[in-house]
């Protein structure tokens, strides 16, 4: 019963590590798509603002 025990705990305790983890890969996701979408935006301004000073 005991052993039983232990290896419920130890599964659960598996469980929560990796939906840490999933939750780091996302938020991981998350922040490299907002600086690709800030990079896209300089890139429009600087693009923009080149134009005006031709």
């Amino acid at each position: 019963m005991q052993a039983w025990n232990n290896n419920r705990v130890e599964e659960e305790e598996e469980e929560e590590e990796e939906e840490e983890e999933e939750e780091e890969e996302e938020e991981e996701e998350e922040e490299e798509e907002e600086e690709e979408e800030e990079s896209r935006e300089h890139v429009e301004i600087c693009y923009k603002c080149s134009l005006e000073h031709i």
